[in-house]
């Protein structure tokens, strides 16, 4: 247990409201999106979600992640602009009417702290 307390944090997007509870997908590359299209990172199944409803993207200098969201859906947020902003560990969003995500800082796990730049969590 106390491994987990030092091991490297990455985000992770995680389903915590819906019919898609507990999928979910670590922050990783450049590029992360979330909807009901064929090629999101996190394919969810509402019927209320547009494709690439939620964008994550790295930020030019490789210091954290914008998000974007799409004008084809309903989006709330926490708090902060509903459109764009800064990611945060500890935020989330309302997808549609059912399905949330949140933003969680996780340890990473074994095989992605290989391959990692090392700041996907900071």
């Amino acid at each position: 247990m106390a491994s987990s307390l030092f091991a490297p944090k990455i985000l992770r997007v995680e389903v915590t409201e819906g019919i898609d509870l507990e999928s979910g997908v670590y922050v990783t590359g450049d590029r992360i999106t979330v909807g009901t299209g064929p090629g999101d990172t996190l394919r969810l199944g509402a019927g209320d979600i547009a494709a690439e409803h939620l964008t994550l993207i790295r930020r030019e200098d490789g210091k954290g992640w914008e998000y974007f969201t799409s004008d084809r859906g309903i989006t709330q947020i926490d708090k902060g602009n509903p459109r764009t902003g800064a990611v945060r560990a500890g935020m989330w969003f309302r997808l549609g009417n059912e399905s949330r995500v949140d933003i969680k800082r996780v340890p990473m796990p074994p095989e992605l702290a290989e391959a990692a730049p090392g700041d996907e969590g900071k």
